[in-house]
């Protein structure tokens, strides 16, 4: 958590992100966030309020992980060399209305 960055905005900054706080899960996505969203809560609350400087909660979307193995979408990157174009829409689709619902999930209750 000892990231800070000279200036965004108007002033300094800093983030807490899941790699931080995972340490043996290092992947900076929203799947597994919000599995320990709830553990990671008042760790984060701690961290603002002991610190003066601006503290950002970072994540970001991995669709790869709404893909098989890992998730229950098929993988267009499978599909998409066979010619299946459409079937890999859909899995594109289907895959970022999952990563929504876990955004707005772990924007909820973080």
């Amino acid at each position: 958590m000892s990231k800070i960055y000279s200036r965004l905005g108007d002033g300094w900054v800093t983030e807490l992100t899941e790699a931080e706080l995972m340490k043996d899960i290092v992947d900076y996505s929203y799947k597994p966030s919000k599995a320990v969203v709830h553990e990671d809560l008042p760790l984060f609350e701690q961290s603002q309020m002991l610190m003066v400087i601006p503290l950002f909660y970072g994540a970001m979307p991995n669709l790869g992980l709404y893909t098989y193995p890992d998730g229950p979408m098929p993988n267009p990157g499978d599909l998409l060399p066979v010619g299946k174009i459409t079937e890999a829409r859909e899995s594109y689709e289907a895959a970022i209305e999952l990563a929504v619902n876990d955004m707005v999930y772990c924007g909820k209750y973080a």
